[in-house]
């Protein structure tokens, strides 16, 4: 690629301030600058620079943290000059937590001296929350899920379970259709052609259901 100039240089480095939170650290993890957007993601404020600058990267995390080894050594893979990025979570002014997709850049100067770090992020909290929430939906709920023509596509362990299959048996329920849960002549109705026409169309049903376990008894699912 070819050197770009230098105000080229400085419109892309605009270009990513405008549209990223960013914030720059010392060798030492004091805050040197920070843009809009990372005050704003941290509860400060727009424009509230004065608030944090001079204070240290500990700030956003807990206190168990900043005092741990794992904590001392993720400041020396900076200081060597190494990459990092991941997952982080933060915390912001008023002690909330934020998950943030972060990259820590080691910035050089012309002597390939490390002067500065410099953090990329994006808020990714309510992506974590959503996340969080379907894991405890999965470790209480039964689950199953299926294409669009009614064939299985994933299953739980406790939707295992309640239908009369071990866990140790989902896959060799995946594959199989809907059909398997239903009796032979609903399955063969026009209801239950409707049923799957209607959810491949959008329309959401809830309700209490007929359906059948694996030794055949009936077993009724909200």
């Amino acid at each position: 690629m070819k050197n770009l100039s230098k105000e080229e240089l400085l419109s892309r480095l605009e270009a990513i301030n405008r549209s990223n939170a960013i914030i720059y650290f010392d060798l030492n993890g004091i805050i040197l600058g920070v843009n809009d957007i990372f005050l704003e993601a941290m509860g400060y404020g727009i424009g509230n620079h004065n608030e944090i600058i001079g204070k240290h990267h500990s700030t956003f995390v807990c206190e168990d943290y900043a005092q741990s080894a794992e904590y001392e050594k993720f400041w020396d893979i900076l200081r060597s000059g190494k990459y990092y990025q991941g997952e982080f979570e933060r915390r912001r002014k008023d002690g909330s937590l934020i998950n943030l997709q972060a990259t820590y850049n080691p910035i050089f100067n012309e002597h390939n001296v490390i002067t500065k770090i410099m953090k990329i992020a994006t808020d990714i909290t309510p992506i974590v929350d959503s996340k969080k929430q379907i894991d405890a939906i999965n470790r209480s709920t039964a689950i199953i899920s299926f294409n669009i023509d009614g064939f299985i596509t994933d299953v739980n362990s406790i939707f295992l379970e309640t239908m009369g299959f071990k866990p140790s048996e989902k896959k060799q329920v995946i594959g199989k259709h809907h059909s398997t849960f239903v009796s032979y002549e609903y399955s063969k109705s026009d209801e239950y052609a409707k049923f799957w026409e209607s959810l491949r169309k959008g329309k959401f049903f809830d309700g209490i259901f007929e359906r059948r376990k694996v030794d055949g008894s009936t077993i009724y699912l909200q």
